[in-house]
């Protein structure tokens, strides 16, 4: 109970959640980053993911999703928490970095 990083957590975990005020924001891309996306897309194999993979025991709500509408139809794919490495991730990860919220935590 005297461990102050221990106390520390606890006081964290009780501060209620901060409201974000949500805000739309349109960002322009040029050629070359609308290609690169497409090209993540196709590394991905995006349109054959799966709609989801169930993990059951995460309750952290930590959940990428990623869709898209396209001339062949409509895709969706949900991942709880993807590797650093996965495929899925670079692509969400690119549209965070081209968007207003980059600086935000990401987990």
């Amino acid at each position: 109970m005297a461990d102050p990083t221990w106390l520390e957590q606890v006081a964290a975990a009780k501060r209620r959640a901060v409201q974000l005020r949500a805000e739309e924001t349109t960002v322009a891309v040029t050629p070359a980053q609308w290609q690169h996306f497409q090209n993540l897309l196709i590394e991905s194999k995006f349109d054959s993911l799966p709609a989801c993979q169930p993990n059951p025991g995460w309750l952290d709500g930590a959940r990428w999703l990623l869709e898209a509408h396209q001339a062949s139809g409509y895709h969706m794919a949900a991942r709880h928490n993807p590797g650093e490495n996965d495929r899925f991730r670079k692509v969400c990860e690119y549209l965070i970095d081209l968007s207003s919220v980059r600086h935000e935590e990401r987990y």
